[in-house]
């Protein structure tokens, strides 16, 4: 059994059709066609416990061209513990603007949002031969 392992990983993505839509004040934002850079980095102890966490960063078209210019930011930590089949874990998320970015661009900040999620999965595998 390892005892220690390492895992970095990076991620690309385009979003085709993404919305946020709020109440009050009633307002509506179609984030639809933005490309993202996501970094993750997590430690793994003994197979049983996982942190690690994560950062991810929106891209705004400008325009109708692309350019890294990074409009939000969100970021995540998490912990894990693995029992068998079994994973009990905590997860913090923070999703913030990127103030500067956005009045660059003429861009209102429009949200910023934290939540956590305290949770436990039971994940199933079959394997054939």
């Amino acid at each position: 059994m390892t005892w220690l392992a390492f895992v970095l990983a990076f991620q690309l993505g385009y979003l085709p059709s993404a919305a946020l839509a709020m109440y009050e004040p009633m307002s509506f934002l179609d984030s639809s066609g933005q490309f993202y850079q996501q970094a993750e980095a997590k430690a793994v102890l003994w197979n049983t416990v996982e942190v690690g966490g994560s950062m991810r960063v929106y891209d705004y078209v400008h325009k109708g061209e692309m350019a890294f210019f990074p409009t939000q930011l969100d970021s995540i930590f998490f912990a894990d513990v693995i029992l068998g089949p079994v994973k009990v874990g905590w997860i913090h998320e923070c999703d913030h603007a990127i103030v500067p970015s956005q009045a660059v661009l003429g861009m209102k900040p429009m949200w910023d949002g934290s939540r956590d999620e305290v949770y436990v999965r039971v994940e199933f595998k079959w394997e054939g031969k």
